[in-house]
């Protein structure tokens, strides 16, 4: 997950995902990387991060659970709720123009943490988790350069 930091790397791993008509799995995982960095930004600029923490999230964070900025640990705050409910209706939401590709009981979790208002910064790493994997599984043994 780390390569997908790489811009030569993530800009390959999107033209195989655009010919075999998994893009969306990519977008997903772009938007749930760039929401998180939002939130920690935010956190970042009224001065409550925590002293020597990593100040952004890369993909290798999906699955380093320990190493995730504690912000994303905080009580979730209102303002972020339509980034929440726009990335669920995209890409989460089985009816959702660009739904992926993740398992039903993820999904389910999800859906009863918003329909009981219980969001979280971190709702959405289950999603992220699965779709790496499925990125790395369908995406990287067609790759040319990286193997």
């Amino acid at each position: 997950m780390e390569k997908l930091n790489n811009v030569v790397f993530k800009a390959q791993v999107k033209e195989i995902a655009t010919n075999t008509f998994c893009i969306e799995n990519v977008l997903f995982f772009d938007a749930h990387l760039e929401l998180m960095n939002t939130i920690i930004n935010y956190y970042g600029k009224k001065n409550l991060l925590v002293p020597n923490e990593p100040t952004t999230y890369s993909s290798s964070d999906v699955l380093r659970k320990s190493m995730i900025n504690q912000a994303l640990y905080r009580p979730f705050e209102e303002c972020f709720k339509p980034q929440f409910d726009q990335i669920y209706n995209l890409y989460i939401n089985e009816d959702g123009i660009a739904s992926v590709n993740i398992k039903a009981s993820t999904i389910r979790t999800i859906k009863e943490q918003m329909e009981s208002n219980e969001y979280t910064y971190l709702m959405f790493s289950q999603a992220a988790e699965e779709i790496g994997e499925l990125l790395y599984s369908n995406i990287y043994p067609r790759m040319k350069n990286y193997k």
